[in-house]
């Protein structure tokens, strides 16, 4: 009877033996697949009918952390874009403004610090837009998407200054600190004439103040937000509970977001429902139920009407 045949060289096996994966190996010749030592007298762990060391094993089929490349072992974080890595990454680095992935060389190839508690990863940096692009271009875009829905902003917006102003300064104007930044804000005024015997009141937006550092998705749907805030201003709408104005300025930014594409869209729009601010979240999507029933202007209507949210 002749003897065994080593599985990797072939020839016959003389003495002791390894016999693994139902096949016979010289000892010095069952080795891993990956980094070529010895598993003669190891554990060994098969994958595709190969045997590998177990640190090359969890490399193979382990979960790698998208931000340290190490195999994350126990609990992990995976983000909307699909990233996992592992928790204390959430803490140890900033998070994007943008996309909110954490910053990092692996990930998102570094970023930037705008040096008012706000960070920005070098995947959203090329797309930041500027105070002129958004004046000339995003801005009257937006005036014209909301034209289908016969909404006359054009002289309540037209020559309005979209202003763009760092976290410092945005909290200068909306409170609050820089570290949870108010992202938009117009500034608005009353002004009162006399017309014969009659007292007159022309409601003006005097600018509109946008937080510095954003995509142009991001900063085009806090735009529309405030257009939201400035319609009901401009149309009398009566004097609101926050949760039911900040929710209805919410649909201005839905509905603009959602006629964009990309993404970047899907990401924003993720975050209306994501969202569980009690008066941000919840508003938008008491709002939003109602408008899928009834449509915008049902919705427009009875809030201007009531100044509270249909039962549902």
């Amino acid at each position: 009877m002749d003897p065994p045949t080593c599985a990797s060289c072939g020839r016959f096996i003389h003495g002791t033996f390894v016999k693994a994966l139902g096949k016979t190996w010289h000892p010095e010749h069952f080795t891993c697949a990956s980094c070529g030592r010895s598993l003669a007298s190891k554990p060994f762990f098969e994958k595709d009918g190969k045997p590998y060391c177990e640190l090359d094993y969890k490399n193979l089929v382990g979960t790698k952390c998208s931000v340290c490349g190490r195999i994350i072992e126990g609990t992990y974080f995976k983000n909307y874009w699909g990233d996992v890595y592992c928790p204390r990454h959430q803490k140890d680095l900033p998070a994007c403004f943008n996309c909110n992935r954490p910053v990092s060389t692996l990930l998102t190839k570094g970023g930037v610090d705008f040096g008012d508690g706000r960070s920005c990863c070098n995947l959203c940096v090329p797309k930041i837009i500027g105070e002129r692009e958004v004046n000339e271009r995003v801005m009257p875009r937006i005036v014209e998407f909301f034209k289908g829905y016969e909404l006359p902003l054009t002289d309540l917006v037209e020559g309005v200054h979209v202003r763009l102003i760092d976290a410092r300064e945005m909290a200068k104007h909306a409170g609050g600190d820089s570290m949870h930044p108010v992202t938009g804000l117009i500034k608005k005024v009353v002004i009162t004439k006399a017309r014969g015997a009659q007292q007159l009141q022309v409601k003006r937006i005097q600018e509109i103040l946008l937080l510095n550092g954003m995509t142009e998705i991001a900063a085009s749907g806090v735009l529309a937000h405030e257009i939201g805030h400035a319609y009901m201003f401009a149309h009398d709408f009566p004097a609101m509970p926050a949760v039911v104005e900040e929710g209805m300025a919410e649909i201005f930014s839905f509905l603009w977001l959602r006629s964009r594409k990309g993404p970047e869209v899907a990401f924003r729009l993720d975050l209306f429902d994501a969202n569980d601010s009690p008066i941000y979240g919840e508003g938008y999507k008491t709002a939003r139920r109602y408008m899928a029933e009834k449509g915008f202007w049902a919705l427009l209507t009875y809030v201007k009407k009531n100044a509270r949210f249909p039962s549902m």
